[in-house]
C-alpha cells in the first residue's frame, strides 16, 4: 500500500466536495472512493497498520469503506482494528453509525 497516494485520495475528497455540478461530483467521488478501496484492499496487515495510525479525519473517511473492506477481508482483524479506533472518531452520531455497520459486517466474517 502507498500511504502517501492514499492520503493524497483523502485530500482530494475534501476538493470533490467543493465541485458545483451534482453530477460532476458524484462522478468523482465515484472514482476516487474506487481507487481509494483498491488501495485498502491490497493488504490487510498494511490497511491495520493504516487505520491504527492514520489521523482521526482519514478514519472518519476511512471507515466510509468498512463494508466494501470487509468483502476483500473476510476477518475480525478488520473489525476489531474499527472498533478499537473508534474513539478516535469525535462525532457521536459518526461512532454510532460506525458501529451499526460493524455489527452488520460481524454476521459475514
Amino acid at each position: 500500500m502507498d500511504r502517501e497516494y492514499l492520503k493524497q485520495l483523502f485530500v482530494n475528497m475534501q476538493e470533490i466536495m467543493k465541485v458545483d455540478s451534482l453530477d460532476e461530483k458524484l462522478a468523482l467521488l465515484k472514482e476516487n472512493n474506487k481507487m481509494i478501496v483498491d488501495e485498502l484492499s491490497i493488504n490487510l496487515n498494511d490497511t491495520i497498520d493504516f487505520l491504527n495510525t492514520c489521523s482521526a479525519k482519514e478514519l472518519f473517511w476511512s471507515c466510509a469503506f468498512i463494508i466494501e473492506l470487509s468483502e476483500y477481508f473476510r476477518t475480525k482483524e478488520l473489525v476489531k482494528c474499527i472498533e478499537s479506533n473508534m474513539a478516535r472518531v469525535a462525532e457521536k452520531g459518526l461512532r454510532e453509525s460506525i458501529k451499526l455497520e460493524l455489527d452488520f459486517i460481524k454476521n459475514y466474517v
